[in-house]
């Protein structure tokens, strides 16, 4: 049996999915689990059924770890506004403690996303690496010289950078925001717009393999605008690599000719365990 001390319980919560697992503090996943996250349902509601899963199994837990979207107040504990999720002015942090009894930390969601596949993912001599996620909405993190770059607490979010576009407002506030175009609730939502009919992403990337020439069209413009996206972070970074990771690179092959085409002096590669976000928050407890 191990320690309490020994013992670290990781939240990754994600628009679509949210996963959860009990680490030691070599990085052995003692335990792990995930569910949809129907963020209609509300952060309360979320937290009782990670608890419901997770209780058999937290005995011998410690500490814990939130790796949340954002934009996130860290110091209070709380998520701000995550637009894809509808979430605003969430105690996330607050919550967890009530539910669980113990105490928790919180941290962007992409931001253990980057100190994740550094540490744990074969990347640990990189100087500098930008993570970025393209999922149901975008993120970034930043690891500079062995440190997350965090900056006032919302460093790297990379899916709110201007890219040219047709004026789309962004819940965030700007205007042709990369999320609009490029995120798989992005891409939804170009759909429906363009067609009047409301697909999923993998509906979506379906009929692009079919060769439907809108979809087909959708996933190009995906890849033009994060394309534009990534050459504005080489131009200030100038990172060893840049590490994608999220549900949509699934079908990188639909839009990542684009961005190699234009940039191909970046050094781009892919997360390959899926739980980098896990690993991060692990990474961060141990710190």
């Amino acid at each position: 049996m191990q320690n309490k001390k020994d013992v670290i319980f990781c939240v990754d919560i994600g628009g679509t999915k949210t996963a959860f697992a009990c680490f030691d503090t070599q990085g052995n996943e003692l335990f792990y689990d995930c569910f949809p996250t129907n963020p209609k349902e509300g952060a309360a509601r979320l937290v009782e059924r990670v608890f419901e899963r997770a209780k058999p199994h937290v005995s011998d837990v410690k500490t814990g770890v939130i790796a949340s979207p954002g934009p996130l107040d860290v110091k209070l504990g709380k998520i701000v506004n995550v637009t894809t999720m509808g979430w605003t002015n969430v105690p996330i942090v607050r919550l967890f403690e009530e539910k669980f009894g113990i105490s928790f930390r919180l941290l962007n969601d992409c931001d253990a996303g980057g100190l994740g596949v550094w540490k744990f993912g074969g990347y640990s001599e990189a100087n500098t690496l930008c993570y970025v996620s393209v999922s149901t909405g975008i993120g970034g993190g930043i690891v500079a010289n062995g440190r997350l770059l965090t900056g006032k607490g919302n460093a790297a979010e990379f899916g709110h950078i201007p890219v040219p576009g047709e004026g789309l407002k962004c819940g965030c506030g700007g205007v042709d925001c990369l999320e609009l175009y490029a995120s798989g609730s992005g891409l939804e939502a170009r759909y429906l717009q363009k067609t009047g009919k409301g697909l999923s992403c993998l509906e979506i990337e379906r009929l692009a393999r079919s060769g439907d020439t809108l979809a087909c069209g959708l996933f190009k413009e995906a890849g033009e605008k994060l394309a534009f996206a990534l050459a504005a972070v080489k131009s200030v970074l100038d990172p060893d690599i840049v590490v994608l990771g999220g549900s949509v690179c699934k079908a990188k092959d639909l839009f990542m000719p684009v961005v190699e085409k234009r940039l191909p002096t970046l050094c781009i590669e892919y997360a390959k365990s899926g739980k980098q976000v896990l690993l991060g928050a692990l990474a961060y407890g141990l710190r």
